[in-house]
């Protein structure tokens, strides 16, 4: 009997363990991208890679901007983040778009950070730039981040970490590489 219910019981860790980590592709009600998270993600009032998201009231959310955010509690502490700015603002429509839409680098590492790295990426046909702050830009916070501009809209994807070590993971590796704008 003894054998059984410790049978029964490593089966149930084993089945909570990969529900834990069955990745799923989400999208928003607009269908404006899809990206693979961990757990379900959410829209919330703003996400930043410096602060991460929050849903506390009285912040004024912007109407040119949506924040999408999913959690990942096991086995490290992780935020994915998922940003997406009308490109048909009055604010980034002028000369200046392409070096506002590279100073989008602020919400990814903060406004007093610097990237330790910036490389070019792709994401479906888009091309972008890949910014890391492997470097603490809060207690305990690295990120890694994307922008995209594809004309109507821009994408800032944001994964935060608390090593650096875990920007290179399989599961960071596996969020920014799921981007995929509609």
């Amino acid at each position: 009997m003894k054998v059984v219910f410790l049978m029964l019981l490593t089966l149930l860790i084993a089945s909570l363990e990969s529900d834990a980590q069955s990745w799923r592709v989400y999208s928003p009600p607009d269908k404006s991208f899809t990206v693979e998270l961990p757990s379900s993600m959410q829209r919330v009032t703003f996400f930043e890679g410096k602060h991460g998201a929050s849903n506390e009231p009285g912040l004024d959310a912007d109407k040119n901007v949506a924040s999408y955010a999913a959690v990942q509690t096991t086995p490290e502490v992780r935020e994915y983040g998922v940003i997406v700015i009308d490109g048909k603002s009055k604010e980034l429509v002028s000369a200046e778009r392409e070096k506002r839409v590279a100073g989008l680098d602020f919400v990814i590492g903060g406004d007093d950070a610097t990237p330790t790295s910036v490389q070019t990426v792709h994401a479906s046909t888009l091309t972008g730039k890949e910014y890391v702050y492997a470097k603490e830009i809060a207690e305990g916070i690295y990120t890694r981040g994307r922008v995209f501009d594809a004309g109507e809209r821009i994408y800032v994807i944001v994964f935060r970490a608390r090593t650096a070590k875990d920007l290179n993971s399989p599961d960071a590796e596996r969020f920014l590489n799921s981007f995929c704008p509609r």
